[in-house]
């Protein structure tokens, strides 16, 4: 296994848990904090692990703290992903026309990344694409 990929949509328990139906985040953290004692021990590069983050309203404000968490747990990258709506009951999670929102996320934690040496992925933040339509 080359790649581990979590996906966590909060850097809080009550967050990722009510956004991941069935999810139990400190579960999930504690798996991990197995998974790169036993990498660390076996003296192993591999798997690469990287959290995988959903971002919508209910979440975004927690990107910087997930990039804490990643670093506090020693994995190297968190990647954004925005949210895809399927249905109309997620369209009020959708950052849709909330660019300030998205910039004002997407900064901190961008600062926060690059101070702890977090690789950080973000997706394009809408209308700042060469077509002006992303």
């Amino acid at each position: 296994m080359d790649l581990v990929a979590i996906s966590l949509d909060g850097a809080s328990p009550e967050t990722n848990n009510s956004i991941r139906k069935g999810g139990n985040f400190e579960r999930q953290v504690t798996s991990l904090r197995k998974l790169i004692s036993e990498k660390k021990g076996r003296v192993l590069n591999y798997p690469y692990i990287n959290f995988v983050f959903t971002a919508m309203r209910r979440n975004i404000h927690e990107l910087p703290d997930m990039v804490r968490l990643a670093n506090d747990l020693g994995i190297p990258e968190v990647k954004v992903v925005y949210l895809t709506v399927f249905d109309e009951s997620l369209l009020h999670e959708s950052l849709l026309n909330s660019q300030d929102m998205v910039i004002k996320a997407f900064k901190e934690a961008e600062e926060l990344a690059n101070e702890l040496q977090v690789n950080l992925k973000l997706p394009p933040i809408q209308g700042s694409s060469e077509s002006g339509n992303l």
